[in-house]
């Protein structure tokens, strides 16, 4: 083999490196119906007795997308109107075990009740890592965080919930994405939000894992693929009238 063709394989096998390097990102879209926040209220014995209610629009999410880039974890969720820091409201997105520890946990709340980002997470106990940077976009409607994250486990889920309290605690609006974390009307010991940690906790452990998920996989550099392909080729044609 001539040193000018030992060179081009080289050049090839690095454009491919690169490749293998672009699919290594795995991107995740949920999508989420508008129109469906659940409702609770003190007077009812904390059960919840409604859903699909549409007039909380600012916890009202319409996706949760995610991108993991080898162990930096990005997560964004999408409210269908932008965030109203006059309210009682948080936003809370999680990566990990749903039924479970441990998981990470990136936290919003607003000025009323204290105008905080932070990030968490919890195993055998519970560490707080500090404020978020800029979790909100500048147009109020997008809640997002980027961490680096320790292990990737295959049984990690990504799930969020966005809530409203009245001014006196005693009214409290959720909604739930994937659809596959909602609660079951009138029962309680289905869903209890635990203040602790602030982990949702669902006690039905019999829940359809693919219900309500609609979320769409992509993976990034395809476009890099077929730009490789042509590369390829004019490379081999033209060692091949060299001969």
């Amino acid at each position: 083999m001539n040193t000018k063709l030992c060179m081009n394989y080289i050049f090839i096998l690095a454009i491919l490196s690169i490749v293998m390097s672009c699919i290594s990102v795995n991107a995740v879209t949920i999508a989420d119906d508008t129109g469906d926040v659940w409702y609770k209220s003190l007077s009812n014995g904390w059960l919840w007795t409604s859903k699909n209610n549409t007039d909380h629009a600012n916890i009202d999410i319409m996706s949760i997308d995610y991108i993991l880039n080898e162990s930096f974890l990005t997560i964004e969720m999408t409210l269908k109107e932008r965030i109203d820091e006059s309210k009682n409201v948080g936003y809370e997105l999680y990566y990990g075990n749903f039924n479970g520890r441990p998981y990470y946990l990136a936290r919003y709340l607003t000025l009323t009740y204290s105008g905080l980002g932070r990030y968490y997470y919890i195993g055998d106990q519970v560490e707080d890592k500090g404020f978020l940077s800029n979790p909100i976009s500048d147009d109020g409607m997008v809640f997002s965080v980027t961490f680096e994250i320790d292990n990737i486990d295959s049984s990690f889920e990504i799930w969020g919930q966005a809530y409203e309290n009245s001014d006196d605690n005693t009214e409290q609006w959720v909604d739930f994405v994937p659809l596959k974390f909602e609660p079951e009307l009138g029962d309680d010991d289905n869903d209890t939000v635990d203040g602790d940690d602030g982990n949702n906790t669902n006690g039905n452990e019999t829940v359809d894992n693919t219900t309500g998920n609609n979320g769409v996989e992509g993976t990034p550099g395809f476009e890099i693929i077929i730009l490789i392909s042509a590369i390829v080729f004019i490379i081999f044609k033209k060692q091949k009238r060299n001969k």
